[in-house]
């Protein structure tokens, strides 16, 4: 490796720390608290924060991919911790119907009963 790429993969790392201090020390933006469908029935996006007021919100082309099965095939495993970290959602365009069949079909565990579809699209960024 050239000292040239060395020197330069250097920078990268320290441009991502200092990236990620400054985001640390953001504060938190506010959002529009839109309510999403779901199997339980309709419930505001922010009954999903986490114990730590986060959110990990995954989007899915739903039974359309096969390959967004990824998420929830390999983010299975992540659950527990995922639990004690962030709230979380799998989102995407199908029918809450279309959703439970497509749970079944791949056997995801009962956590992913929170697939959700927005009512209305979030705000878009101006």
């Amino acid at each position: 490796m050239t000292e040239e790429i060395k020197s330069l993969e250097m920078s990268l790392y320290e441009d991502g720390c200092r990236l990620a201090e400054l985001r640390a020390q953001q504060e938190p933006e506010p959002f529009e608290d839109f309510t999403l469908q779901t199997a339980e029935g309709p419930r505001p996006l922010s009954s999903f924060l986490g114990p730590k007021g986060r959110l990990l919100v995954i989007h899915n082309m739903g039974e359309s991919c096969d390959y967004c099965t990824l998420w929830a095939d390999v983010l299975t495993a992540c659950i527990p911790w995922m639990d004690e970290e962030t709230g979380w959602l799998l989102v995407n365009g199908d029918s809450l119907e279309q959703q439970a069949a497509h749970k079944a079909k791949w056997g995801w565990p009962t956590p992913w009963r929170r697939t959700p579809t927005p009512t209305s699209p979030p705000p878009a960024d101006s």
